[in-house]
């Protein structure tokens, strides 16, 4: 077997840099550097065990390279858009590289025929209903203690630096592409309407194996209006390499995945107002009366989300 060259941490003052020789701290912003120590740490337990011991200095050349890809991908992880940018820089932003199966993680452009969507109408199950007993008292505790005031989301949208979220660019462009989006959402029992709107939500696609795509919802304003969630422990591939198992133990394993998972998931209404998409016309749902209001066909209504969105930064906690 080959020896492993273990990741230098960043924060050990080595210089990466492809060529300039300058200082880490000069190039990256502490935020950066932290995920990357992070990353850097995981890759290191996975691949040498929990007990490696931590290398410091100046980094090889193979090291370096290594490192440097692994900060830049940080950086891109931690980057906010920038409303000013331009779609092509928008994209660059958002590129992920490519997975371990050397397909890559960046969004395409949205094809209403690839995603990944329920096949058939269902009502989404009501999450109060989904939890048992325990249902109804978790969304009251949620409600009461998680949505910021005004004051507090003011300011975590003030930090933020995003004023729109981020759409793609063919349903932001065409009023008839996106209008055929949102029937299919309505059909699907995905999304209902209203005239209230808290926060506002965008939509692109990223890749999916088989040719596919996925649906992701940019929800950055809208966990703007939250607090923090609890801490979801989740086992890692490092977790797995700390398994031991005696003379004569055996190891079963399964594996389950729910089709549509999230798009089961009943958000309550309360919530929805947080999960705006764009307004639309009411001639779009095919709709007169809205709550208690007669519309005609110009009129604009606010479409919001019924299920819960896999953008949500507590999507994992419920």
């Amino acid at each position: 077997m080959c020896d492993v060259f273990f990741f230098v941490a960043a924060n050990h003052g080595a210089r990466f840099g492809r060529g300039n020789g300058r200082h880490f701290a000069e190039r990256w912003s502490s935020s950066y550097a932290d995920l990357a120590c992070d990353a850097v740490d995981a890759i290191n337990e996975l691949f040498c065990g929990a007990d490696h011991v931590e290398v410091t200095g100046v980094p090889i050349v193979c090291q370096a390279n290594a490192c440097a890809n692994v900060l830049e991908q940080s950086a891109r992880m931690c980057h906010n858009f920038d409303a000013s940018l331009s779609d092509r820089c928008c994209f660059n932003s958002m590129t992920g590289g490519l997975d371990y199966r050397c397909e890559p993680t960046s969004f395409v452009n949205l094809d209403e025929k690839l995603l990944s969507l329920p096949t058939v109408a269902a009502e989404p199950r009501d999450f109060r209903v989904l939890m048992g007993p325990s249902g109804p008292s978790y969304v009251k505790d949620f409600l009461s203690c998680q949505i910021l005031s005004n004051e507090s989301a003011a300011g975590s949208l003030a930090a933020c630096g995003i004023q729109k979220p981020f759409m793609d660019s063919g349903l932001r462009k065409s009023t008839r592409r996106y209008h055929s989006f949102l029937r299919r959402l309505w059909n699907l029992n995905l999304i209902d309407v209203s005239f209230v709107r808290v926060a506002e939500v965008g939509v692109f696609a990223v890749s999916k194996k088989g040719g596919r795509q996925r649906m992701v919802l940019d929800c950055r304003l809208a966990n703007c209006w939250f607090g923090s969630p609890a801490r979801c422990d989740l086992p890692t591939s490092a977790s797995f390499t700390k398994l031991e198992l005696g003379s004569g133990d055996e190891l079963s394993m399964s594996q389950f995945d729910l089709l549509n998972a999230f798009y089961q998931l009943g958000l309550p209404i309360e919530l929805r107002p947080y999960f705006c998409l764009p307004e639309a016309s009411a001639i779009c749902f095919g709709i007169s009366p809205l709550e208690g209001y007669q519309l005609g066909p110009g009129d604009l209504v606010v479409p919001r989300l019924r299920v819960v969105s896999m953008g949500w930064s507590h999507a994992l906690n419920w």
